[in-house]
């Protein structure tokens, strides 16, 4: 069950020198001009079952949706009728992979989903349900008598009516629509190894194709923002096994991703970067499967814009997150 108002209202604000920053100048809230309202009920039945015989094993998953939307538009304070909109869906998925002798394990899926979504297309109607398919190959090795596992697999998902910002012509606003096709072809390739007694590394990178195959005028065919094509990453990681020190550990990495589009006229690009990330933690001696950790992300405060449908935005700065984690 989900409830969405949205009010919008339109002004001006006063020009900033960029030369000379000050914040200290208010900003008047404008009124509202427009105003909705949306309530979405949704009822969903699913069955799912896995079967194993020997060293096959079938995953086999179904389910049902009902969808009700009702969409009320206007003026704050003054609302139209409401309007209903209804949508059903049926979707599945089926899975099949085999475990060989020599620790190599292939496999394959098929799956569809829907999503259904809240808000309004720019002529006032309703948000129809994104909906997908997707087909995945793979295959998994466990290496025999060493501590190394890698994963590969090559995959296609079309999307149709997913729901992205579109900006004005001058960029000077943004709406949200629904683009009528959307296609993701890749692959990813990922290696786990356990080098020494607490030290791990593991070494991944994955190639992306997303295009845009039907939507607005002028795109179709081009890659969609903010979508790069080749990512990697690299994560190595140490924990003391004896002694006082027994359950501390440090880890780093480094996170890579490659150029990207900054809209989908594909006109510009933002550039490639790199992320440093750390961690510390502590598996404490005294209480079995109690973990306590510290995770940092962008040490170096890579801050270089990152543009999508357009705008631009500054990059997450250097975040510093602690837990504390209890296994039972």
């Amino acid at each position: 069950y989900t409830e969405f108002t949205n009010k919008e209202g339109y002004g001006t604000a006063p020009s900033l020198n960029l030369a000379s920053l000050d914040y200290s100048r208010g900003i008047d809230r404008p009124d509202y001009t427009v105003a909705e309202e949306q309530t979405q009920r949704q009822l969903g039945l699913y069955l799912q079952d896995i079967i194993e015989i020997d060293r096959l094993t079938v995953a086999l998953g179904a389910r049902h949706d009902w969808v009700k939307t009702e969409t009320a538009t206007g003026a704050p304070g003054n609302l139209g009728d409401a309007e209903d909109q209804s949508d059903d869906a049926f979707t599945g998925r089926v899975g099949v992979s085999y475990l060989f002798d020599n620790g190599i394990a292939p496999y394959a899926s098929y799956s569809t989903s829907f999503s259904p979504n809240i808000g309004l297309n720019p002529d006032g109607s309703a948000f129809v349900p994104t909906t997908a398919e997707q087909y995945e190959l793979g295959v998994k090795y466990q290496v025999p008598d060493v501590n190394l596992l890698v994963s590969a697999a090559i995959y296609q998902i079309e999307q149709e009516k997913g729901v992205f910002l579109q900006p004005s012509a001058d960029f000077s606003t943004s709406v949200q629509v629904q683009l009528d096709k959307l296609r993701s072809r890749g692959f990813e390739i990922e290696a786990a190894a356990g080098l020494a007694d607490g030290l791990n590394l593991t070494l991944s990178y994955a190639y992306l194709d997303m295009e845009i195959i039907e939507g607005v005028p002028g795109t179709e065919g081009n890659t969609l923002s903010s979508r790069p094509q080749h990512t990697a990453a690299a994560w190595l990681d140490y924990t003391v096994q004896n002694g006082f020190a027994k359950g501390f550990g440090i880890g780093g990495g480094v996170r890579f991703v490659g150029e990207s589009f900054g809209n989908d006229r594909n006109s510009f690009k933002n550039d490639a970067r790199a992320y440093v990330d750390a961690a510390l933690h502590y598996d404490v001696q005294a209480v079995e499967g109690l973990r306590v950790q510290v995770n940092a992300t962008n040490i170096f405060d890579e801050d270089a814009a990152l543009c999508t449908e357009g705008f631009c935005y500054a990059e997450q700065e250097r975040q510093v997150i602690g837990s504390v984690r209890y296994r039972f």
